[in-house]
């Protein structure tokens, strides 16, 4: 991110979004803890850099998209959650869902900051 700022210092519409998890908002049983813990990182590293760049006023956005589960050829390999039977109760996103998100940040005014989306199915209840 350090490298993506001083590229876009001087630029009238610049936007860095780092892709995350629901997980660095809440564990769910069966996550490993590190995984889990470097994603709340993320987060905090996230709003820790919008707020740095704010009281810079650079007009550099700075987002967060936190997305369960989508439905990637990671997941589908042997041993991953779409891979399993019963794993992940829940219809998977679509990586189609989290460019809407992306989109969804570039198109936002200039003077509106996006600063966490969370991305869920709708039949997760968590």
């Amino acid at each position: 991110m350090r490298e993506a700022v001083a590229d876009m210092r001087g630029k009238a519409d610049a936007a860095i979004i780092n892709l995350s998890s629901m997980t660095g908002h809440r564990l769910l049983p069966g996550t490993p803890g590190p995984y889990a813990a470097s994603k709340h990182a993320l987060r905090i590293i996230t709003d820790g850099l919008r707020a740095e760049l704010a009281a810079e006023k650079l007009p550099i956005k700075v987002a967060l998209i936190s997305p369960g589960l989508v439905d990637t050829p990671w997941h589908r390999q042997p041993g991953g959650m779409i891979s399993q039977k019963g794993a992940f109760p829940y219809e998977p996103l679509q990586p189609a869902d989290v460019v809407e998100a992306v989109r969804y940040i570039l198109a936002a005014p200039a003077h509106v900051q996006v600063g966490d989306i969370q991305l869920r199915s709708t039949s997760q209840p968590f």
